[in-house]
């Protein structure tokens, strides 16, 4: 009989042979993203669908609720953090279109060349949101159309990147979005959640007896 020792076994090297790397969906990404894991973004990632998988379902919620402004405040607060992101995610391919056309520039130069670039940065123009954009339940598409400008190049910058420079400067960004959204989400849970009853005022002995009598069809 062959006896196989305990690490030739084919368990045992199945264990031992390396593993692939799971593959995170962009959803697994923000959940992990939400309990505070470290992560990585690369290629593949798309700031489209981030903004269009955050805010249409609270988009959606508030306009079946109707009463849009009890939640406009919940949604300026949302579309600000938005707006930061896709302002970041937009600096992040002038840097990188400015680094390739510099290079020939000293390292001083370069430098000089790179603050002006960011000075010069200009916040992209988002759509307005009113309570009536708001009842209409279009606006988490409306902000996702808004990225649409940035979501190829930067998925391609993410592809490339080889530090994690571009990825932090993202999750420090979606941190502010995760924010404002868990605060407009909190806010439809405690809206949404059935309120108690009020508990019946309690009568007196007199008051029961009454009733009784009253009741009965009899009248003192």
């Amino acid at each position: 009989m062959t006896v196989r020792a305990a690490n030739r076994t084919y368990a045992a090297r199945a264990r031992q042979s390396p593993q692939p790397p799971r593959v995170y969906t962009q959803a697994d990404l923000r959940e992990r993203r939400r309990q505070g894991l470290v992560l990585h973004l690369a290629g593949g990632w798309s700031l489209i669908y981030e903004i269009r998988d955050v805010c249409v379902p609270l988009a959606t919620r508030i306009a079946e609720r109707g009463a849009p402004r009890a939640y406009l405040r919940y949604v300026e607060d949302t579309v600000d953090a938005v707006g930061e992101l896709i302002f970041v995610a937009s600096g992040l391919l002038a840097e990188a279109k400015a680094q390739n056309q510099t290079r020939h520039l000293s390292l001083e130069e370069r430098g000089r060349a790179m603050a002006a670039v960011r000075a010069l940065a200009q916040r992209p123009r988002l759509p307005e949101i009113t309570a009536d954009v708001v009842a209409e339940g279009l606006w988490g598409h409306r902000l996702a159309a808004a990225a649409a400008t940035y979501d190829q190049g930067l998925d391609r910058l993410l592809g490339n990147a080889l530090t994690n420079v571009v990825s932090d400067r993202l999750l420090r960004a979606l941190t502010g979005v995760d924010h404002a959204a868990r605060g407009l989400e909190r806010r439809l849970d405690r809206d949404e959640r059935p309120r108690p009853r009020p508990a019946p005022t309690p009568i007196s002995a007199a008051d029961a007896a009454r009733a009784e009598l009253e009741s009965l069809g009899v009248s003192l």
